[in-house]
């Protein structure tokens, strides 16, 4: 039994990275995960390390209020709900002192 069984994540961001290394270990603790982000490929990709049982993608930009309201929806369609929300999605921009 895992600690996230029976929980529905949805992971902005997810298609690499932090994003993606959530979405492996809540699923590896019996959660599902609704992946979000702009590079379909990549989410497939992470979709398939996990498996379809346990993932499932929308290709959203989480800067607009509609796209954001149906991955929420996705997730609610797809796995009955959301327990868990990790914001991730970003892109850095120029660093300096």
């Amino acid at each position: 039994m895992g600690k996230l069984d029976g929980k529905v994540a949805i992971i902005t961001g997810g298609s690499g990275g932090i994003g993606s290394a959530a979405a492996k270990l809540f699923a590896a603790e019996g959660g599902r995960v609704i992946l979000v982000d702009l590079d379909a490929d990549a989410l497939q990709g992470t979709i398939a390390d996990i498996g379809p049982e346990q993932a499932a993608s929308v290709v959203a930009d989480v800067t607009d209020a509609a796209q954001t309201q149906a991955y929420v929806a996705a997730a609610v369609e797809r796995f009955g709900g959301v327990d868990i929300a990790l914001l991730n999605a970003g892109i850095e921009g120029k660093v300096t002192p």
